[in-house]
């Protein structure tokens, strides 16, 4: 650790409020790779005020990285959704190592690419890819897991294989990106569905929203397959001002988008108003001029 550092963080030991404050902003300018010598002194705190102070900034740094992280994802060329996931999940489950995720992501997307070929029709390939996730390795929805942030946590996902129909819907999006699928969410508020979409040579940047939509996927039935006119006449039906011919795919960065929101409602919900704050700064990224978020 730098000496100057050390002695910043031995004063945070201070009483005075107005010396934290001092402190705190001096600490934070010197940026994430400090992080490691913060996590350290932590342990060593000389007692819990000292403590906590300490973490204070060490949660401050862990944002801020994240934020950084995602405005660059978001502006990249080609977004990978499963990186723009784990990005989140920093923020999510601060304590928990990505490596895990990408090492199952990766061991399902080699047993199902043997049994994938190019004659195969696209709902074909749908039909063994739900095999492969429903019913041979067992992930199913449980749509009352919506209640906590943890519940949106990709990591507790994967792991225990189920999840409500937010994080199910994510999933079968980056396992069918993994696959070079081109399936994509769907621009259609509070309906957590999937579009296949008329593209044989899906690109990470592709903007699916000018190809045409072959069939919907809806993952929280076990990958049941609509469609195009057999939902536009349910949500007809169910939703007499819903616009028939606005059911469109959106790109990956929208649909990340849709999981930002869904955990800013959920961290409000639960009272947490520093992760609440933590997630419409988040928001704010997909804005323009940094227009606040209601």
């Amino acid at each position: 650790m730098g000496n100057e550092l050390e002695i910043l963080i031995h004063l945070l030991e201070d009483p005075d409020p107005e010396v934290h404050a001092s402190l705190y902003s001096r600490i934070l300018a010197k940026g994430k790779d400090i992080l490691p010598e913060l996590e350290k002194a932590s342990l060593d705190a000389a007692s819990s005020e000292h403590f906590d102070r300490i973490n204070k900034i060490i949660k401050e740094l862990r944002f801020q990285d994240v934020k950084e992280k995602l405005s660059a994802w978001i502006k990249s060329d080609k977004p990978d959704l499963l990186e723009g996931i784990l990005i989140i999940s920093m923020l999510v489950e601060p304590d928990t190592s990505p490596l895990k995720a990408r090492d199952l992501i990766k061991k399902l997307k080699n047993e199902i690419w043997l049994e994938l070929n190019i004659r195969l029709t696209a709902l074909e390939k749908v039909l063994i890819l739900n095999h492969f996730l429903f019913k041979k390795n067992d992930f199913r929805p449980d749509p009352s897991k919506v209640n906590s942030i943890r519940d949106y946590s990709f990591n507790s996902f994967l792991s225990v294989r189920s999840g409500n129909n937010l994080m199910i819907h994510l999933f079968y999006a980056v396992i069918s990106r993994q696959l070079a699928l081109p399936v994509y969410g769907v621009d259609l508020p509070g309906v957590f569905l999937l579009s296949y979409i008329d593209d044989p040579i899906p690109e990470i940047s592709h903007q699916p929203s000018g190809s045409p939509t072959l069939f919907l996927i809806h993952p929280a039935e076990k990958g049941r397959v609509f469609g195009i006119e057999e939902f536009q006449n349910f949500l007809s039906s169910s939703y007499p001002s819903f616009i028939r011919d606005k059911i469109l795919p959106c790109s990956d960065v929208h649909l990340l988008k849709t999981y930002v929101t869904e955990l800013l409602k959920t961290s409000r919900l639960a009272g947490r108003k520093e992760l609440e704050n933590k997630f419409s700064e988040l928001l704010k990224l997909w804005l323009p001029e940094g227009k606040a978020v209601n």
